[in-house]
């Protein structure tokens, strides 16, 4: 027994390494560069995201891009939204969902008509995605006495309760600042949001 328990703790540990590297401290699409501002934002969403997600988005970005200042080169930010899923609470509790939302993003100069940067930017109702959640998963197949994956569907069931528009806040939020710290680079987001470096 205390063999299966080191080998379940040494693959939790692997898998948040893996995930911490995995994740890592973006640059930034223009970190180094001319000074910059998001000037525009749009948002295309498909026809599983909820009725008025690409606006409430588009508008948590502007809010969040205002951190970053308002001089230099215009930017626009065009967001394709491929993926927004709202957890089904039965779901979650008999075989494991989630809050997602999962989208393409563009950093434009439209002056210039070029493309700056593409990248890909996916969140949950909690957190970007990273190792951690999938740490507590690989946890929770390994654990026999199933507590790690009850306490992990109570507290997301906690996290959420309040409605699916608390979930949905909370995702279009999430959206935004990573938008904005691939944009502008880890360091520049840390600073505006007056955050330590790690």
């Amino acid at each position: 027994m205390p063999n299966r328990k080191a080998f379940a703790l040494a693959v939790l540990a692997w898998t948040l390494t893996c995930g911490a590297l995995a994740a890592g401290k973006p640059a930034g699409v223009i970190a180094g560069a001319e000074p910059a501002y998001v000037a525009a934002v749009e948002v295309a969403q498909g026809a599983a995201a909820p009725p008025g997600y690409g606006e409430a988005l588009r508008a948590a970005v502007l809010k969040e891009a205002a951190l970053y200042g308002s001089s230099g080169l215009p930017l626009t930010v065009r967001i394709d939204l491929n993926r927004v899923h709202l957890k089904n609470s039965l779901q979650n509790i008999l075989i494991g969902d989630d809050d997602m939302t999962r989208g393409w993003v563009q950093v434009l100069d439209p002056a210039a008509g070029r493309r700056l940067g593409l990248f890909q930017v996916a969140v949950d109702a909690e957190h970007g995605v990273n190792g951690a959640g999938v740490a507590v998963g690989v946890a929770g197949m390994l654990d026999p006495t199933g507590i790690v994956s009850v306490g992990a569907t109570v507290a997301s069931v906690a996290a959420t309760e309040g409605g699916r528009s608390r979930a949905e806040a909370r995702m279009i939020d999430n959206f935004a600042v990573q938008t904005l710290r691939e944009t502008f680079g880890d360091a520049r987001a840390r600073a505006v949001h007056g955050l330590k470096p790690r």
